[in-house]
């Protein structure tokens, strides 16, 4: 083979990988393109946010239901969680705690009734609750966050029997 046909070979081969190459690369770029918004989409903890009770039910062993708010947020990689309520004697009530969602107690600021909390976090929308008193579960429960993220559902064993179980609606 002559010089000439060896430099246009040459010259063919380094436009076929330069024309691959920018293949490849349009391909990355394209693939990025798509995938940014699915990655940039997640949602944050559905849990996050403010909730009000809507509604509570309760059965003769448990303690009277009261007007409350839950606050969730995050701060680092704890959740912190501030509740207002109002007793159905008037008296208003403000507690705090904040949790890794990891099942190790943690202690609770502002409630009488209770001094730890153990947060195991099941799944993206389900937390399982134990709270105590003097090292004592005295209650346990579940919260669980609907579908569509609006309305949050806690159900709660106090270890007298009593059953309550509040549904809380999304708000802000």
């Amino acid at each position: 083979m002559e010089r000439s046909a060896y430099i246009k070979l040459g010259r063919q081969r380094r436009a076929m990988i330069r024309s691959g190459a920018a293949v490849l690369v349009f391909s990355i770029g394209l693939g990025l393109c798509v995938l940014a918004p699915v990655v940039v989409a997640q949602p944050a903890d559905p849990r996050l946010g403010s909730w009000r009770l809507v509604e509570m039910t309760v059965n003769a062993n448990a303690q009277p239901a009261s007007n409350s708010t839950w606050i969730y947020s995050q701060e680092g990689s704890d959740l912190r969680v501030d509740v207002h309520s109002v007793t159905p004697t008037g008296r208003t009530q403000h507690w705090s705690y904040r949790t890794k969602r990891d099942g190790v107690g943690v202690r609770v600021r502002g409630n009488p009734a209770i001094d730890r909390v153990a947060v195991t976090r099941r799944s993206d929308r389900i937390d399982e609750i134990v709270y105590e008193k003097a090292g004592v579960a005295t209650t346990t429960g579940a919260s669980e966050i609907s579908t569509d993220g609006q309305t949050m559902t806690v159900t709660v064993r106090a270890s007298s029997g009593g059953v309550a179980v509040g549904v809380y609606k999304r708000f802000k």
